[in-house]
């Protein structure tokens, strides 16, 4: 006779499995055209799906860089830049001007 935390304990286990791999099936979903992909790997070959492998992971990489220039370049000059006399484009100060002391590397 087994007992009663043997079965539950084979229960969350088994539980476990089963979510573990209904998220491993999933996961395939996530990745941008994976399916579209497949469907001109089998029409064209392995050597055409690869170039739109490369045009994919080129673009997330341009998407990637994109965001980080905007969170470190864009949005901080957004938010902390005079503008209120240089209008559209931005203009440093006359104190700032007037700087000699600045080496240039």
């Amino acid at each position: 006779m087994v007992s009663f935390v043997t079965k539950s304990y084979f229960w969350v286990i088994n539980t476990i499995a089963f979510v573990y791999r209904w998220i491993i099936e999933r996961s395939s979903y996530f990745v941008p055209w994976e399916g579209k992909i497949r469907q001109i790997e089998s029409h064209f070959g392995s050597v055409v799906s690869s170039y739109f492998i490369f045009v994919r992971w080129v673009m997330l990489v341009n998407l990637f860089m994109s965001a980080v220039i905007a969170v470190f370049i864009m949005i901080p000059e957004l938010i902390s830049g005079e503008n209120e006399d240089s209008g559209i484009r931005k203009s440093m100060s006359q104190g700032k001007l007037k700087m000699n002391n600045i080496i240039i590397i």
